[in-house]
């Protein structure tokens, strides 16, 4: 059995940093408008509330459009979706301003940068380093965030697939390819409902991480779990684990 893990909303809250950033990528798109400097604090509490509506980084620019324009508008997690294909160009543009703004950050300071980008409490402790070999992150944050975050925490893993490696689903079989076997003796362990029900359809099995930033329109009907230990005491108590 191999263990493939989300990061941000699953190992890492990174709600801090991605609030920050993307706020200045926002900035940097809007010279000249009176947007301030600052982040008022009505408008962090909705980003926290509303931080589940985002899954590639690029679509932080439509959640703070939403909350600098139209703060008590009610949308639902499939028509942010649709409002983020339909602004695709601009969201691209921010996308290239967000990652260099992050590059920048962790050149000028990585210790900050780590700081901002805590583990969730029960991750180091429980984390399943005897696995190390067959531990996968599967993300859509960049590569290069996700090993200066792991390897400060001294955390083992094997690989990571990151922005840029295409859907999560195809990092589930290009995982199966690389240790010849099957997708169903792969544990995906998510926040993201959307992501799950991709992911899916290759046959691996699949855990909500219902301690990470989810919203979603519809309810997931498969295994849920509470903390990160609790999945992985899941994975490791099924009856394919081996």
């Amino acid at each position: 059995m191999i263990l493939a893990l989300d990061f941000d909303g699953v190992i890492c809250d990174s709600i801090v940093e991605c609030m920050d950033t993307s706020y200045r990528a926002f900035l940097l798109l809007n010279q000249g408008s009176r947007l301030p400097e600052k982040i008022p604090q009505e408008w962090e509490k909705i980003f926290c509330m509303r931080r589940g509506y985002v899954r590639p980084s690029g679509n932080f620019y439509m959640l703070w459009k939403w909350i600098t324009e139209s703060p008590n508008k009610i949308i639902t997690f499939n028509q942010f979706e649709s409002l983020c294909l339909n602004n695709k160009s601009v969201i691209e543009d921010f996308s290239e301003l967000f990652h260099g703004i992050r590059s920048k950050k962790i050149l000028d300071n990585k210790n900050l940068f780590i700081e901002q980008n805590k583990l969730f409490p029960d991750v180091k402790k429980n984390w399943p380093s005897s696995l190390e070999n067959l531990i996968y992150i599967i993300t859509t944050k960049d590569i290069e965030s996700v090993k200066i975050i792991m390897d400060s925490a001294q955390l083992t893993y094997s690989g990571i697939y990151g922005r840029g490696s295409g859907p999560k689903s195809l990092s589930i079989l290009k995982i199966a390819e690389r240790n010849m076997v099957k997708p169903v003796e792969i544990f995906f362990v998510d926040d993201s409902v959307a992501h799950l029900e991709e992911v899916a359809i290759t046959g691996c099995s699949t855990i909500h991480a219902t301690w990470g930033y989810e919203l979603s329109d519809s309810y997931y009907s498969g295994r849920r779990a509470g903390c990160f230990n609790e999945a992985i005491i899941m994975v490791k108590n099924d009856k394919t684990w081996y």
